[in-house]
């Protein structure tokens, strides 16, 4: 369902410049977008404040949230319509140097208040320094945010396949920024790793950083290849960052073949080899659709870095923190698209770029820089 919104509903009576009013209309409409990323923030803010709390601002950030479509921004007659969570993509990296020295709770509560805040000041904008203060926020809360979630999540996904006690992994839209962390960390640790992916150019990237097993899932052999890759690494646990459709079965049907292939006899309750998929993500928000034909050893669940996090301990968490610290330039580095000054960031070529759920629309912004 599309929703527009008219310049009469947001700004005052009174008649400003015409760019101006689209661009603090446009804005503010991004604000609301981003109140769900302070939902999920929430969920960190229940390490340090009561869960009472933490449900507050969940329930605050959704009914800030109206459900806006999945498509770039556009002019369509005299409103502009505008994404499904498009948000400002700030990453800053320097917000990295700062996870030693606060740790990672009190970073997580200065991303939770900066978006907070950032809200605040980009709904209720009357000119451009309250805007600018309030993209700024978003954009410090962003990268906090980057300064740990990604390089902890690579090493949590390791850290549960040797805790359940598999040997190879499987990751989906492998070519993100995560996945890209993931790559160089299973090179590091000589972990067989199987990459997929969605187009040629991100298989050719991932090959020339080292990758050696990358499928294209939208190529023809696409089941061919994953299951040869399957046979070679055994690998029996996925991460699925696309949730919906039929990827999360598919990879467990080619563990199913790689498995029954090993075992030389036939079953017909398929193979005695467990196999798991953990669902992280909702790049497609369709249903997970599932065609039971790898046996019956078998598990679908979600996987979260907050509960992962709790369940290892301070100690263990303390020691993937200094994992992180020490590889912030070389394992998890980030790379960017592209980088904009602020005004830049509101135009609509701008916004259709880093406003789509896509591997490779990660924006830098550049506050000082000239239009």
């Amino acid at each position: 369902m599309q929703r527009a919104i008219a310049p009469a509903a947001l700004l005052s009576s009174a008649a400003p410049d015409p760019e101006t009013t689209a661009e603090l209309e446009l804005a503010r409409a991004f604000a609301l977008t981003e109140a769900r990323g302070v939902a999920e923030l929430a969920a960190w803010s229940a390490d340090f404040t009561s869960p009472f709390t933490a449900f507050f601002w969940c329930f605050v950030a959704f009914l800030l949230t109206p459900p806006w479509p999945e498509h770039a921004p556009r002019p369509e007659n005299g409103h502009y319509v505008v994404p499904d969570r498009p948000g400002l993509g700030v990453e800053l990296n320097v917000c990295s140097m700062s996870m030693d020295l606060l740790g990672m709770k009190r970073i997580a509560l200065c991303a939770f208040l900066m978006h907070v805040l950032g809200v605040a000041l980009t709904i209720f904008a009357n000119g451009f320094w309250m805007l600018f203060f309030g993209t700024l926020s978003i954009g410090l809360g962003n990268g906090l945010v980057e300064a740990f979630v990604n390089p902890l999540t690579a090493l949590g996904v390791v850290e549960t396949m040797r805790e359940e006690g598999h040997s190879a992994l499987v990751h989906t839209a492998a070519a993100s920024n995560l996945g890209q962390m993931l790559s160089r960390l299973c090179i590091e640790q000589q972990i067989p790793l199987v990459n997929i992916v969605r187009k040629p150019d991100q298989e050719a990237m991932l090959r020339a950083a080292g990758a050696v097993h990358v499928c294209n899932s939208t190529s023809a052999g696409f089941m061919a290849e994953l299951t040869g890759a399957l046979t070679t690494t055994g690998a029996t646990l996925a991460f699925d960052a696309i949730g919906g459709g039929r990827l999360a079965s598919q990879i467990l049907t080619g563990m199913e073949a790689a498995a029954s292939a090993a075992a030389g006899g036939y079953s017909r309750y398929g193979s005695a080899v467990y196999k798991q998929v953990y669902i992280y993500g909702s790049l497609d928000r369709g249903p997970t659709e599932l065609t039971r034909s790898y046996g019956t050893a078998w598990g679908i669940g979600g996987w979260l870095l907050t509960p992962f996090l709790q369940r290892v301990g301070l100690a263990r968490v303390a020691q993937l923190r200094d994992q992180v610290a020490a590889g912030l330039t070389t394992t998890f580095a980030s790379s960017y698209t592209a980088q904009v000054s602020l005004p830049g960031a509101l135009s609509l070529e701008a916004i259709a770029g880093y406003g789509r759920q896509a591997t490779g629309s990660k924006y830098v912004i550049i506050p000082s820089r000239a239009a």
